[in-house]
């Protein structure tokens, strides 16, 4: 998975975390801003936002009323709170929610990337991986691996989507972290395991951000 095929499936994880966080009751005052390039590229007007929010929302099984304000945004009606959604003409999403609520959501975010991380390690499709490593912000991860194990992986396997998803989570932590655009960072070290010498290095925030 290359060049563009590849960072479309990234934006989808993105875009597709993005959501899922949305619905699950964010509330209040403070703001953060999801840049259009993690947004499927595409700039959302507020019917077709509204209507993907009630589509994750149907599908989770969320009591969700959405409703279209007069400047543009919406407000989200959860059981657990209001918050409110504004589309901008760039294509990036502002979401306004409160102190409390973030850090909690940032928080539990945090787990289900060190979850998803634990089932990386005790996957059957990772033989190769001896150990899956990440810093404190998430935004750098290495793989310590078998070396010929990995130099025959099949790159479309199940298992390399499940690791390109942590690099969406990764950012979307940033996001959520109040990280500014021109910071974002999200690298991948393939590391071998007994030598720790350097098998691959990818850079995707280059990659998200770079023009064309």
């Amino acid at each position: 998975m290359r060049g563009h095929d590849k960072m479309k499936k990234f934006s989808q994880f993105i875009t597709g975390s993005a959501f899922i966080l949305l619905i699950s009751g964010c509330f209040g005052t403070e703001e953060f801003t999801m840049p259009s390039e993690i947004m499927d590229y595409s700039p959302y007007d507020i019917e077709e936002l509204g209507g993907e929010l009630e589509e994750q929302a149907a599908e989770s099984e969320e009591e969700v009323e959405i409703i279209e304000n007069d400047d543009g945004s919406l407000t989200i009606e959860t059981e657990e709170g209001d918050y409110e959604l504004m589309a901008h003409e760039d294509g990036s999403l502002t979401v306004t929610m409160s102190a409390s609520r973030h850090q909690e959501q940032l928080n539990n975010y945090e787990e289900m990337i060190e979850e998803e991380i634990q089932q990386i390690r005790n996957s059957e499709e990772a033989v190769f991986i001896e150990d899956v490593q990440t810093n404190e912000t998430f935004s750098e991860y290495t793989l310590l691996v078998d070396q010929e194990l990995y130099e025959n992986l099949e790159r479309d396997s199940e298992l390399v989507l499940e690791v390109l998803q942590l690099f969406a989570h990764g950012f979307t932590h940033q996001v959520l972290d109040g990280v500014d655009k021109e910071d974002y960072e999200i690298t991948l070290l393939v590391k071998d395991k007994d030598t720790r010498d350097v098998l691959d290095e990818y850079d995707f925030s280059e990659e998200m951000f770079e023009d064309g």
